[in-house]
């Protein structure tokens, strides 16, 4: 459990994810292949997970990960609930209170219905879920993972963008998005929001090509 000022942890949080992210762009072409072409949300994430095991430097980095994680979450009279369901989580110990969390989300998908971006659903399904505390409660960072099919990451993150400046004040958007560094062939950028207590959370967004081909390249 973090004790104190959860910011005291925040540069550990941010070098764990950006060691986390070059192991997953690592993993990832290989987990496309298996999948197919327009693969759903779940079947990605459920299928890295399961690579994660075969990985030595994730089983290095971390004592456990899962999918679709429940927060320990406790009503006023003591009484457990469900509050929000995470995508992927990884702890560095048994402590179920302290974990590095990833909400993933699939953008640019090509429906029946024709193209759509998923851009608000990115932001108003998944980012704002850390601003309210429903994911990372009392934890400084948060991760958003988006699966970018059509593999124009600069496009996801433009819509994105564009998306946040006109939920700023719903988000309590505090600052960003700053570009950061690309990790292997993620694009990431950072955005910093304040929550309702006054406690601030750092969100980096990484967005990693999730394009099939024909001859199985990603």
């Amino acid at each position: 459990m973090i004790l104190g000022d959860g910011t005291n942890w925040l540069p550990s949080f941010k070098g764990y994810d950006a060691r986390f992210i070059e192991r997953l762009c690592h993993i990832l072409p290989e987990t496309l292949r298996s999948l197919g072409p327009n693969p759903q949300e779940d079947d990605i994430t459920h299928n890295l997970r399961m690579r994660f095991h075969h990985d030595p430097g994730l089983r290095r980095m971390f004592h456990s990960w899962e999918t679709q994680f429940e927060p320990p979450d406790l009503a006023p009279t003591g009484k457990h609930f469900r509050d929000g369901i995470i995508d992927l989580v990884l702890f560095w110990s048994q402590d179920p209170t302290r974990y590095l969390a990833y909400e993933a989300k699939r953008l640019n998908v090509t429906m029946p219905s024709g193209f759509q971006a998923l851009s608000g659903k990115y932001v108003s399904d998944g980012l704002a879920r850390y601003v309210t505390e429903r994911y990372a409660e009392g934890l400084p960072f948060g991760g958003m993972l988006g699966y970018v099919l059509d593999g124009d990451l600069p496009a996801a993150s433009e819509r994105i963008g564009q998306v946040l400046a006109k939920k700023s004040a719903t988000l309590a958007l505090l600052a960003g998005p700053e570009n950061l560094p690309m990790i292997g062939a993620a694009l990431r950028f950072q955005t910093q929001h304040v929550r309702q207590n006054g406690s601030e959370i750092d969100i980096v967004h990484s967005l990693v090509d999730c394009h099939f081909s024909d001859d199985g390249d990603c």
